[in-house]
């Protein structure tokens, strides 16, 4: 089973991709530049057959506890 997507552009012809069952399809590009709408709009008619599987930004702290002392905090707020 494949899933043929077209991706429009802002200038130009639209992308055409053909993706196929088992494949992984990664969207990356900076902040506010639509790739949750994207997704989105290639989600909503295949959803029966997809997946849809949510990611987050790494976490960098050692643990999930907050071991900063207040100077620290103050200076995190502050920037």
């Amino acid at each position: 089973m494949t899933f043929d997507l077209t991706i429009p552009r802002s200038a130009g012809e639209p992308l055409n991709l053909t993706v196929s069952v088992g494949e992984n399809l990664f969207i990356l590009g900076a902040n506010g530049t639509g790739k949750s709408s994207l997704m989105q709009r290639l989600y909503t008619p295949h959803h029966a057959n997809a997946r849809w599987i949510s990611a987050h930004r790494q976490n960098w702290f050692s643990s999930n506890a907050m071991d900063l002392i207040l100077q620290q905090r103050t200076l995190l707020l502050a920037i």
